[in-house]
């Protein structure tokens, strides 16, 4: 919620009270009425007011910020962890003001990026790794513990990589 590594915020671990920021940590909660339309965020040392929705937002920047470095001929990096899968589930409003569907806006912004990776010729280049966070609420039967434990089933995270980088075209690597 800060932008910065846990550790800079106190946060240690996500169990036992070691996930509690420290009282200095700005959050975007520190900005009154805010929510994740037309949010107010902390953005490189500064608040700016923003409008959209907060996912659109996060994958607009982060393309955009890609394709300077493809422009400049430098690498990059981008990290980007949407925060609309866990409450307070607020939707995106849409154009006609109605309200949209929260994992269906996040599935269409990671289709977006991946569209733009192959648009600009980086996918070859590139690799995208999705993955969830630690664990499910509701616990994998298979694996000791659940979320908000210490054990695989709240640490094991799901995940996909996917990448052409060394690959032929129609040939395909699976790993069990």
């Amino acid at each position: 919620m800060t932008g910065r590594h846990e550790r800079y915020g106190g946060v240690t671990h996500t169990i036992l009270m070691r996930d509690r920021l420290s009282l200095n940590s700005r959050t975007i909660a520190d900005s009154p009425n805010n929510d994740y339309n037309n949010p107010v965020l902390y953005y490189n040392g500064r608040v700016i007011e923003t409008k959209g929705y907060c996912t659109d937002l996060f994958f607009g920047r982060a393309i955009r910020r890609i394709g300077e470095q493809k422009r400049a001929g430098k690498p990059f990096f981008a990290y980007i962890t949407p925060n609309v899968n866990h409450g307070p589930h607020i939707p995106p409003i849409l154009p006609d003001g109605s309200l949209g569907d929260i994992m269906e806006n996040l599935d269409d912004n990671v289709g977006k990026m991946m569209k733009f990776l192959d648009q600009s010729g980086l996918s070859e280049e590139t690799l995208l790794i999705y993955m969830t966070d630690n664990g499910a609420g509701s616990g994998d039967k298979r694996l000791r513990g659940g979320k908000g434990t210490a054990y695989e089933g709240g640490s094991l995270r799901r995940g996909v990589a996917s990448t052409r980088v060394g690959s032929e075209p129609g040939v395909s690597r699976e790993q069990t």
